[in-house]
């Protein structure tokens, strides 16, 4: 018989644990916010003798994890929800063979954090979040099983890099921080990619990386990413224009689904660029965000001439954050003029934040429509639409 126990009071809970008469424990789930009463190694160890197979740990108070229960080799899944973080003990060796599911917030060094994935040969699902200390520049993830990679590194610099084996990864989601990513393998099955490059510029440039190779690192990356069908992208630099600047485009063939936040400075042109590589996409939200004081905002001046092309499977686009820039306007004439089977385009107007004024607000916002009205539209079927 399994027992499932779930606790979440301020008492100690061993005595609850040590009159368990069953001999397994199927899942044991701890919620509590006080570090003494989670965190009692024979708690553990009684519960990891009883075979237990998933144990979860929520709390906002630090957890340093009881070193059994990375020798329970009947463990399948582990949840480590510590908002504050989480401390794993300096062990060198780990028993975790059936091991599928790890999600955990880490507070200190993670030495020893590379060592426990490719210690996992069964693990599919890795959520994770790091701190980055200055003496721990590097982490390997290496998991010949591992379908689903989540990971947020906190306080990186560009010294800090993820280095991923993983060639059955279908799913990733990442929010790198100012560290590098590289694959030690061509991720051919990724189908899904979440990346969020917003904080890269600032910690590089306050390292004092030269930019160029900063920026050569970061498009190296994303060419990784070219396989996946589906990419949700936010990023303050110009990623596409650089790629375009040097003769390193990649082709997104298979993207068929995008949805991108890119600063107003370069979003418009990169987001041109990115249509460019991305023959197949069917739907498409970008969002134009405001940045000031990007030090990498200035790289890659040199304007870019867009060709036209037909997209003949792009079907549905949504643009939030337009301000009646002129350029804004040349891009929702770009997609009017190429884009043949276009059905929706769904255009959010913000003026509010430039033009304080009520009577200028209304006036650029008319301006705005005026200019787009007469725009020439090549599909018959197309549906445009201003919010604001």
């Amino acid at each position: 018989m399994s027992t499932y126990v779930l606790y979440n009071q301020t008492q100690p809970y061993y005595s609850i644990i040590s009159h368990l008469t069953s001999p397994t424990l199927c899942r044991f789930r701890v919620t509590s916010n006080y570090p003494y009463t989670m965190a009692d190694p024979r708690c553990y160890k009684l519960v990891c003798d009883r075979k237990v197979e998933e144990i979860q740990v929520t709390s906002s108070a630090y957890f340093t994890v009881p070193s059994c229960t990375f020798q329970c080799e009947t463990l399948v899944n582990i949840v480590l929800k510590i908002s504050m973080g989480c401390f794993f003990p300096p062990l060198t060796t780990f028993n975790l063979q059936k091991l599928k599911l790890l999600c955990f917030s880490h507070g200190g060094r993670y030495d020893n954090i590379a060592m426990l994935i490719k210690s996992c040969p069964l693990l599919e699902v890795l959520d994770m979040s790091l701190n980055c200390p200055l003496d721990s520049p590097c982490i390997s993830i290496i998991a010949p099983n591992l379908k689903s990679l989540s990971f947020k590194m906190r306080n990186a610099i560009h010294q800090h890099q993820v280095i991923i084996g993983a060639p059955k990864l279908t799913y990733l989601y990442a929010i790198s921080g100012g560290s590098v990513i590289d694959f030690v393998m061509d991720p051919i099955v990724l189908d899904i990619a979440n990346i969020d490059l917003t904080y890269l510029s600032f910690l590089s440039m306050r390292e004092g990386m030269d930019s160029n190779e900063f920026i050569r690192q970061i498009c190296k990356f994303v060419a990784w990413l070219s396989s996946v069908r589906e990419l949700h992208l936010e990023s303050n630099i110009k990623l596409s224009a650089y790629m375009h600047s040097v003769g390193s485009m990649p082709l997104f063939g298979n993207l068929s689904y995008g949805r991108m936040t890119l600063t107003r400075s370069s979003g418009v042109n990169d987001f041109l660029l990115f249509l460019q590589i991305s023959p197949n996409l069917e739907e498409v939200f970008v969002t134009f965000s405001y940045e000031e004081g990007n030090p990498l905002a200035d790289m890659t001046q040199t304007a870019v001439i867009v060709p036209r092309l037909l997209f003949n499977n792009l079907d549905y686009v949504n643009i939030t954050g337009v301000q009646g820039n002129n350029d804004e306007v040349d891009l929702v004439s770009y997609i009017l003029r190429n884009v043949i089977g276009l059905n929706h385009l769904y255009i959010l107007v913000d003026v509010d934040n430039v033009v304080e004024d009520e009577d200028a607000r209304v006036g650029k916002e008319f301006k705005l429509y005026k200019d787009c009205f007469r725009l020439p539209i090549t599909s018959l079927m197309a549906r445009v639409v201003f919010s604001g």
